[in-house]
């Protein structure tokens, strides 16, 4: 059995400043004390002397780019064949070459299909453009830069989409460049469950949402037509009804994964992992 002396330290900080003798339980103030502790596990005391990551708070003035991504499969590892995104008047377009099999449920989704007799990827029977991952993505990054650190906005990005993206900036080594120039998301399929009632609505899909909202159809699971349906949505439904508490740090999955051992041990509930992981606070140092 592994030493636990490095959970009993970190129990030991967290007692210190959360003492059992008084009740924090359910003051707002138990997630600054959490977030203290985290910080002096991962670099001692020195965190004192530097600025401890604010919550994230969203301003009239914010700058919004809605995004969507189509892949190879339904895994969270998968390869990613589309990127779309649009800002304004612009739009940003990647057809990316893709480096496994396109799974048949994929496909049947989203229309993209690739032959390795031609060696050239197609939508709906029609040949498309591509290019690498790599250039993709830093395409991406490059798009974002137009806009001063804007705030990502998509459907159902918590639990698929900023996964996926994440995955693939790290195995490129792109993912500190990417933070630098983006400073959160919104996940609209979050906020559309808090402003439209189900019994209105009838389910929270895209395509449903834009049907019933709206009033109108477009061709859903193409990157492109996803993201120029959400913004009208957005920006005439939702936009209005965002909090504080709707944006999220772009690090966000991978400090849930560095906190879900304390999670597991109950030294914090998924609460408060929630809610350290949206200010992009992590157990140990990401590496890149």
């Amino acid at each position: 059995m592994g030493s636990t002396q490095a959970n009993e330290n970190f129990n030991h900080i967290v007692a210190s400043k959360a003492p059992k003798s008084r009740s924090y339980g359910g003051s707002s103030s138990l997630s600054n004390r959490l977030s203290a502790s985290v910080l002096q596990k991962n670099e001692g005391y020195t965190w004192l002397s530097k600025q401890i990551p604010s919550r994230l708070t969203i301003n009239d003035s914010e700058e919004f780019i809605i995004f969507d991504l189509e892949t190879t499969g339904l895994s969270r590892n998968s390869d990613i064949t589309q990127i779309a995104a649009s800002s304004g008047s612009n739009i940003f377009q990647r057809y990316i070459m893709p480096r496994c099999e396109i799974t048949h449920e994929a496909s049947k989704i989203t229309g993209l299909t690739f032959s390795h007799s031609t060696n050239k990827m197609y939508l709906n029977g029609t040949i498309v453009q591509t290019c690498a991952i790599e250039q993709a993505l830093l395409d991406f990054i490059d798009f974002l830069k137009l806009q001063n650190k804007p705030v990502l906005v998509g459907h159902n990005i918590t639990n698929f989409d900023m996964m996926v993206l994440e995955n693939r900036l790290r195995e490129f080594s792109l993912f500190a460049t990417f933070s630098a120039h983006v400073k959160g998301f919104i996940d609209t399929l979050k906020l559309s469950k808090r402003v439209f009632p189900k019994d209105k609505v009838g389910n929270y899909k895209q395509q449903t949402l834009v049907k019933e909202v709206l009033g109108t159809e477009y061709h859903a699971h193409n990157a492109k037509e996803d993201v120029l349906s959400l913004k009208e949505l957005f920006y005439q439904k939702l936009r209005e009804n965002c909090t504080d508490d709707d944006l999220h740090h772009v690090n966000f999955y991978h400090s849930r994964l560095s906190l879900k051992p304390l999670v597991d041990k109950k030294v914090i509930n998924t609460s408060i992992s929630f809610k350290l992981a949206r200010s992009g606070i992590t157990l140990t140092e990401s590496e890149e």
